[in-house]
């Protein structure tokens, strides 16, 4: 807030309480004038100063105030008070135009204190620190009681590199204020700093004993033992400062965080639990807390029924929180116990405040346990609650196309996602979903005109691309003739499939179309090289892709390497009957 004029300001209210002046209803002044009768320059700036001060007393903004000291400087360039204040309402927001204005306060009035200080302020946000260092060395001896300047003069010391002399200063202050805990503060993060810790220690050690039931100090102490490597003092200290201060969060954090770094499992996990039976503490910092708990794989092995009993704490003190029944839920499935994981979820979703992320975890394990009956029910009901959720839609939509439902219930559950789908995107996907699932139904007519759709949502749909080319190749089949219009078509293909591989690099399936489209046109020379990135990316040995180059090695000649490939392609999981016959065509050449 701005500092205040007292002088100034009794004068503007003695003057205005002997004064009268008749206002016109007419009168179109700005609020920034001075009153008619005021024909003295400095009356008029002292009644705009005051004024400043008075909008700023009643707003509580110190920005209003701008315009009045304005106006003053327009009066009396030289007004020491009005160019003090612009600059410190302007410090932060301009510091260069602060500095200006303090410069013109100070030179009017060095003898003012409070002029010298913001000149100091405002060098330093500036960067002119030795010119600032200067000036709060002149404060340090002008206002030996204000501990600002002596912390300002210690850290514009730090700043250039001059760390010895910045704990000097701090020495001094103490010596002459006392004890002052901002200053002790910066004075021990300096040695800390610099690795003085045998002066930390010691001095610290002082403050213990002067005031033995602050639980900061034995903090601080035990991070300095911690740092020098003398564990056994560190945790007597820790021990001493959580007996002190059993609610306090950052002595806790602290204690949890050494005992983790020296490896102490039990104790930090100990200190965990405490935390989460806190009420001071938010569910917010405890299940951050608990996600870097178990955050190391082989520490949440470990420790599986200490971090089980952390999940039971969560429970206990926040029940009704789904963040933590979720957390407790994917300890169990981690447990093996996934019936059990499945009831904690299903309670969640019982509850009317449940989020739809309840819904979605019961159908998931419901899936995974083959209960289709009780998949459907829960998506049903699901969508009963978020009717405009398009995951729980697309869900259901692919349950009934897996479950054998009618070709009406099916393609009615995608038209359905599709009227609530938001993003472009989103339809493009359930659109090619469409033209699999017609495919699939021996419907290419039907197949592609939904490809086209989704098409039209996204151009870029990579895998709407890369399925309606290689349907497309599926219906030219490998003939030993091509008509006109099955290479018209396959040529087509060749280009949403070079598209797709485009749009999804080093992805073997999309290359693998590619390079069976080539095959069956005849290129098996491209063919052969795209089939062979293709098969180099097939890290899981894909059966289909196996057959493809060795039908392609074939075509070219290759019939020791394509016989090789056949194999593998059996022992793959592939066709064997239809396989050993492409082998035995191949020795019977």
């Amino acid at each position: 807030m701005i500092k205040r004029i007292i002088g100034c300001l009794t004068l503007g209210v003695t003057l205005l309480s002997c004064t009268v002046a008749p206002q016109k209803s007419s009168d179109t002044r700005s609020p920034y004038d001075t009153p008619e009768w005021f024909d003295n320059d400095t009356l008029r700036a002292t009644y705009l100063y005051t004024e400043g001060v008075r909008v700023v007393a009643e707003s509580g903004v110190d920005s209003t105030a701008l315009p009045y000291f304005r106006k003053v400087l327009e009066i009396d360039s030289l007004h020491a008070p009005s160019h003090h204040q612009i600059s410190v309402i302007e410090v932060l927001k301009d510091p260069q135009s602060a500095l200006a204005h303090s410069q013109v306060a100070h030179r009017v009035d060095t003898t003012n204190i409070d002029y010298l200080g913001q000149l100091a302020y405002a060098q330093t946000l500036n960067g002119q620190y030795k010119t600032a260092l200067h000036n709060y060395t002149k404060l340090m001896r002008l206002d030996s009681r204000n501990p600002y300047n002596y912390r300002l003069a210690a850290a514009l010391y730090a700043q250039t590199n001059m760390p010895f002399m910045a704990i000097s200063v701090l020495d001094s202050a103490e010596y002459k204020l006392g004890f002052v805990p901002e200053l002790w503060n910066d004075k021990r993060e300096l040695m800390i700093r610099h690795k003085l810790y045998d002066r930390a220690i010691s001095e610290t050690l002082s403050r213990v004993a002067n005031t033995p039931y602050d639980t900061g100090n034995y903090r601080v102490l035990a991070d300095l033992y911690a740092r020098t490597g003398n564990d056994s003092l560190a945790m007597v200290n820790f021990q001493k400062a959580t007996e002190l201060a059993p609610n306090d969060v950052g002595t806790l954090l602290a204690a949890s965080r050494y005992y983790l770094s020296v490896g102490n499992e039990r104790k930090y996990l100990a200190t965990i639990q405490t935390i989460f039976g806190l009420d001071n503490v938010g569910l917010d910092t405890k299940l951050a807390l608990y996600d870097s708990v178990i955050e190391d794989i082989d520490f949440y092995r470990r420790n599986f029924y200490s971090i089980n009993t952390l999940n039971m704490v969560l429970r206990l003190k926040h029940p009704g929180e789904y963040e933590v029944a979720d957390r407790y839920a994917t300890h169990l499935i981690r447990a093996g116990e996934l019936d059990k994981a499945l009831v904690v979820y299903k309670e969640e979703a019982a509850r009317p405040s449940a989020p739809v992320e309840a819904y979605t975890q019961v159908v998931g394990i419901e899936d995974y346990l083959g209960r289709r009956d009780s998949v459907m029910h829960y998506l049903d009901v699901a969508i009963g609650k978020f009717p405009t959720n398009g995951q729980l839609h697309l869900y259901r939509a692919y349950e009934l196309q897996r479950s054998g439902e009618s070709e009406k219930v099916v393609v009615g559950a995608y038209k359905k996602y599709l009227k609530i789908a938001t993003t472009a995107e989103d339809k493009s996907s359930a659109c090619a979903s469409l033209g699999d699932y017609y495919f699939a139904q021996n419907k290419p007519n039907k197949s592609f005109k939904w490809y086209a759709k989704a098409l039209d949502h996204n151009p870029d749909n990579a895998l709407a691309l890369n399925n309606w080319a290689y349907f497309i190749s599926e219906l030219a089949g490998p003939t030993p003739t091509l008509s006109a219009a099955q290479t018209h078509e396959l040529e087509r293909a060749l280009e949403m499939s070079r598209r797709a591989c485009e749009l999804s690099t080093s992805n073997a399936t999309y290359l693998d179309t590619q390079a069976w489209i080539l095959h069956l046109l005849g290129r098996n020379d491209e063919a052969k090289v795209v089939m062979k990135q293709a098969i180099s990316l097939n890290s899981q040995e894909d059966d289909t892709l196996l057959e493809h180059y060795a039908d392609i090695l074939a075509a070219t000649g290759e019939d020791f390497m394509a016989e090789i490939y056949y194999k593998r392609s059996i022992k793959a999981g592939g066709n064997q009957q239809r396989i050993e016959a492409k082998i035995e065509a191949l020795k019977a050449k």
